[in-house]
This record gives structure tokens, sequence and C-alpha cells, in this order.
């Protein structure tokens, strides 16, 4: 499989998902021209979805990292909307601008994204209580 070490180091980072009672449900690549991109799914039995999906560096376009958290009725939201909307002074970087090593971005993100889960976002990720947060357009201008 391509992507090998990234799939491996995705999965290592996020096993904390595990203990917060979720299970992977999913590993896809799905590569274009413009872009590749690997997704990891996490499902729970309390109506709740974590799917992360990393984008690797190509050409000028640096590595990224987007997480989606979908929860009752199908609602959703990008973990990026919920940070803008909680001006918390996370420390989560959702692209790869320092231009670090692969795996250090990885492990970073996915270290931010735990705390967030341990903390802030531990009652809407392990089922307890829902938050609407809506998509933020703007970057889409």
């Amino acid at each position: 499989m391509a992507y090998e070490s990234e799939t491996a180091k995705l999965k290592q980072e996020l096993h904390f998902l595990e203990q917060l009672g979720y299970a992977e449900a999913m590993v896809q690549i799905e590569s274009t021209a413009l872009i590749t991109m690997l997704t990891l799914e996490y499902h729970s039995n309390f109506n709740r979805q974590v799917i992360v999906s990393y984008s690797p560096s190509k050409g000028d376009r640096v590595s990224a990292i987007s997480c989606v958290i979908r929860g009752p009725d199908e609602d959703k939201f990008l973990l990026s909307d919920w940070v803008k909307a909680h001006p918390l002074g996370s420390g989560i970087q959702f692209a790869n601008q320092g231009h670090q090593a692969e795996n250090e971005f990885i492990e970073r993100f996915c270290k931010e994204f735990e705390r967030l889960c341990l903390n802030e976002l531990h009652s809407i990720v392990t089922g307890k209580t829902w938050e609407h947060v809506p998509f933020d357009w703007e970057d889409y201008h």
C-alpha cells in the first residue's frame, strides 16, 4: 500500500480514540492529479464518528490534515471550524506551514487533537452532548 508509513503513524497517534470507545472502520487512499488523500474513519457505538484525512505535500502544496466529527442526525462539523468558534489558545495546526517532517507534523496534530478530545471536546466525542458548529465559508470566498 502506498503511504504505509503515514498510515502507520496516523493509526499509532490516533490510538487514543480506542480508549474513548471508537474502533477503526475504514482506511482509504484517493488520488487525483492534484491531490492524494489518506482517510481514516473511526466509529463509536454511541452515534459518533471521527474522520481524519491527511494530504501529503505535493509540488508547492503543503501537507494538511482535516478532521470531521459526525454526530446525531448526520450533523457534522470540521474540527477547524470548531477551533475557530472556540478560541481556546489551541496550538493545533491543520497545514504544515512550518515545513516539518511529515511524521512530526502528523504527531503534533494528533497530540493536540488528543488533548482537545480529552478536555474541551470530551463530552462531544463521548456522545454525552452535541454542538452544532456552522461551516465557515470564509476560507472559500
